[in-house]
């Protein structure tokens, strides 16, 4: 099989993060490599660390999903679920691991003010329960 390196890393988590993001888009991702401690164990000595390598076929896409988690660009989002403001980067909500639903209303974006109002002190559909999540 004709394999193409897409990235190199210095440590196991990072590459391992990689070739799940590449996995769950169908691109065959082979994880090669040691670190220096692992090599120094083995009785081993210089290492160039970890690389990711596709095959030929899905180099092409595999880049552009590197792109694409590398791209700091990415807008603020809010959660569908509670309406917690999230980075661009994050893929599901910091707050309750929700999904993204909709982008961030106009002159919210980096707003330190609270979309809850202070005043008020009960959910209008508050049951009573103090341990019921908001959400």
């Amino acid at each position: 099989m004709n394999e193409k390196v897409v990235a190199e890393f210095l440590t196991r988590w990072q590459a391992c993060l990689l070739q799940g993001h590449l996995k769950d888009a169908g691109i065959q991702a082979r994880l090669h490599g040691t670190s220096a401690g692992e090599a120094f164990a083995m009785g081993g000595g210089i290492t160039d660390g970890y690389s990711i390598r596709v095959p030929a076929e899905q180099q092409e896409q595999a880049l552009r999903i590197i792109a694409e988690l590398r791209d700091d660009s990415r807008q603020p989002w809010q959660c569908g679920r509670c309406d917690e403001i999230n980075e661009g980067s994050f893929d599901i909500c910091w707050a309750c691991g929700g999904q993204q639903k909709k982008p961030v209303p106009e002159g919210n974006q980096g707003s330190s003010e609270s979309p809850i109002n202070p005043d008020s002190t009960r959910l209008e559909d508050d049951d009573g329960n103090p341990y019921r999540p908001p959400c």
